[in-house]
């Protein structure tokens, strides 16, 4: 049973109604809520998506693309539903799970504020959830799960990130003494960037300074969240938002990479792997738009978009048959060709269409493809462990393909939202 069901299940109807009715949700309808949660088997209930790439979307109040967010409508960044447009769908975190925390800590009345939150955000996106595009995932790990633990330690960051708990607390102080404190304050920072292996934004001032200690730790959070999840979850996709997250990524694969076996996958090797970013095209630039759920998935229909969403699922499929004989030259060619062919033929159509008062096609859509030739025995079990660091990591991520059990070579993605 999906978040959606569970409140139609536990309110009696759908969240839309529940809003035009203006009514609230009650202690009643949580306990029911609380009820059908307990009773659940999550995991067991839910049907396997369809195929293709599905962009995780964290529940992280500092992700400015998080679907319920803080403000009572949640917010539905343009961004984010711009990925309707290239991709299958999203998956988001689960609302709903903060509510039943709240009423584990018997924190009953703070629990029924949330979920009448929760309730409105629901029915902002409704129409979503009902025609597939939208669905939740309800694995929340801790940062004593190993792929979160692998992720910071690749970085040089233990758990309990005392770096940045030093450096937020010194703020304050560092502000108001100035001078030569914040001098060492930033110095601070800088030193922190560079044991993350990180290159740090110029620091001018400790206001800089702390906003830089923030982004590192969220973009830290972020990362090892979206690999907690994808690493035992093979029907999501990790999801990059800033240019931080991206090249942090790309230092977790470097490292992965360069580990002792073949750094590239050519034509007959074994035991190889392998990663590039592979260029979808660019889409409309909406960001200055209007835009509503309702219009994205109207939009979403034109026959321009689902030309291109075919086309993506065709040249991937491409990438993916000549990716183990052919080598890379030729799948990542291949691949460019098809949609290159797609970009010129959109922009052909949008300049002859209603699409060319949607303004310019400026925003890149991009995925990084990596590619292993696990042994045939994780390829058929499905293991989910494989040794340890971040070789390990990366490599239960791999093994949670939902390609065909025995084919050679795993590939899964990361999707780029935002520059």
């Amino acid at each position: 049973m999906d978040v959606l069901n569970q409140l139609e299940e536990s309110l009696g109807c759908k969240p839309t109604v529940l809003v035009s009715r203006a009514r609230l949700a009650d202690f009643s309808d949580l306990r029911r809520l609380i009820g059908l949660r307990d009773s659940a088997s999550e995991k067991n209930n839910l049907r396997p998506p369809p195929p293709g790439i599905w962009p995780l979307i964290s529940h992280h109040h500092f992700n400015t693309h998080n679907f319920f967010g803080l403000t009572p409508k949640g917010n539905l960044k343009k961004r984010t539903l711009m990925l309707l447009l290239a991709h299958h769908g999203v998956v988001a975190s689960d609302p709903l799970i903060e509510v039943v925390q709240l009423w584990s800590a018997d924190r009953r009345a703070k629990a029924l504020a949330l979920l009448n939150k929760v309730i409105y955000q629901i029915a902002e996106v409704e129409s979503l959830i009902l025609k597939g595009l939208m669905r939740f995932e309800s694995h929340r790990p801790s940062f004593t799960d190993l792929a979160r633990q692998e992720v910071l330690a690749a970085f040089n960051v233990d758990t309990n990130f005392r770096q940045f708990t030093y450096l937020i607390e010194a703020y304050e102080a560092a502000q108001n003494e100035g001078g030569q404190f914040a001098i060492a304050y930033a110095q601070d920072v800088y030193e922190l960037y560079e044991n993350c292996g990180q290159d740090c934004p110029s620091l001018r001032n400790a206001s800089d300074a702390f906003t830089a200690t923030m982004n590192l730790g969220q973009a830290l959070i972020q990362l090892s969240w979206q690999f907690g999840v994808v690493s035992v979850n093979g029907y999501c996709d990790i999801t990059v938002t800033n240019g931080l997250e991206k090249r942090m990524f790309k230092s977790l694969m470097d490292k992965w990479k360069d580990r002792p076996i073949s750094l590239t996958m050519e034509k007959g090797q074994q035991n190889t792997r392998h990663f590039e970013r592979l260029l979808l095209g660019t889409l409309p630039n909406i960001d200055a738009m209007s835009l509503s759920v309702s219009d994205a998935v109207a939009l979403r229909k034109h026959r321009v978009f689902e030309e291109f969403r075919s086309t993506v699922t065709d040249a991937l499929d491409l990438y993916e048959r000549l990716l183990p004989d052919e080598g890379v030259g030729v799948a990542a060619a291949r691949f460019a060709e098809k949609m290159q062919a797609e970009s010129h033929r959109m922009q052909s159509v949008n300049h002859r269409s209603e699409l060319r008062t949607m303004g310019s096609l400026g925003i890149p859509v991009a995925l990084t493809a990596a590619a292993t030739s696990l042994p045939v025995e994780f390829m058929d079990n499905g293991a989910a462990t494989i040794g340890v660091g971040v070789a390990g990591m990366i490599g239960a991520w791999l093994a949670q393909t939902t390609r065909a059990k025995g084919e050679r070579v795993a590939i899964r993605y990361c999707v780029e939202l935002g520059r």
